[in-house]
């Protein structure tokens, strides 16, 4: 190595005694980089799956908190179209008549996680569009 690193800045992993900067990926699985560590092949299906839940799990994170901020408009246009979809059995609710409502009303169960997610891209994509703010990007944009 060239620079100094100090050695609290710095996790062993016992096994191949490699040095990483951030002692997540040496320790957690799932976390990004556990299973491309030196020694590991990087395609066992246990870490490969437990890093995908992860990625996932920041994502829903990110969507809840409104942090799905992006500027690149095939995005912002993505962002829109599958938020409309997701939420157009809601516009049924307000189109149909008081006959319809009502069975439209037992079905929205099935739904309504979609409908929620919707609603959830809606909000990121108008967040996007007003209130940007380049260090919440997920894009690299």
């Amino acid at each position: 190595m060239n620079k100094y690193i100090p050695e609290s800045e710095l996790a062993h992993d016992v096994r191949t005694d490699f040095q990483v900067f951030d002692k997540k990926p040496v320790m957690l699985l799932g976390w990004p980089g556990y299973r491309t560590q030196p020694g590991k092949s990087g395609l066992g299906y246990l870490e490969t799956q437990a890093e995908w839940a992860h990625i996932q799990g920041v994502l829903f994170r990110k969507l809840i908190t409104g942090g799905l901020q992006t500027r690149n408009p095939v995005y912002l246009i993505c962002l829109s179209v599958y938020g409309l979809i997701s939420a157009s059995p809601l516009a049924l609710l307000f189109v149909a008549e008081p006959a319809g409502r009502m069975a439209l009303m037992s079905g929205l169960a099935l739904f309504a996680p979609n409908i929620l997610i919707g609603l959830l891209l809606l909000i990121n994509m108008t967040i996007s569009l007003f209130k940007y703010n380049p260090l919440e990007n997920i894009t690299g944009d």
